[in-house]
């Protein structure tokens, strides 16, 4: 195992990992698919993530809501990748809450209608 990441960090490091297929394939099965989910879906980021860059998280956000699913997307200024779950927590459990209550969507959370707007507007 250990000689395995070893030779994988060596490739990984050197190479462009969509040309190679073995890292190709591994990025494809780890890459979320863009498609209308029946559930009500919370995507959380953090502004200051260097793992999962915000524009692409927004991007991704806008094409699930023009496929049709209902999204809320919830931006934490200034949280890192590592503790935008621990940071999200208290309104993941709201947001989840009001989906077994039926309640409205957290007011600071953003909606598909307030994203695909500010998505027009730039």
């Amino acid at each position: 195992a250990e000689q395995n990441e070893k030779s994988l960090e060596q490739v990984f490091l050197k190479a462009d990992p969509t040309r190679n297929k073995h890292l190709r394939s591994i990025m494809d099965q780890n890459s979320a698919s863009v498609r209308l989910f029946s559930a009500p879906v919370l995507i959380v980021q953090g502004t200051e993530d260097q793992l999962v860059r915000p524009a692409m998280t927004r991007r991704f956000v806008r094409r699930l809501c023009l496929k049709g699913t209902e999204v809320t997307y919830l931006q934490l200024d200034g949280v890192s990748h590592a503790f935008a779950a621990f940071s999200s927590a208290g309104s993941t459990v709201a947001w989840m809450d009001g989906r077994f209550n039926e309640d409205k969507i957290h007011t600071s959370q953003k909606s598909c209608r307030s994203l695909l707007k500010s998505a027009r507007r730039r």
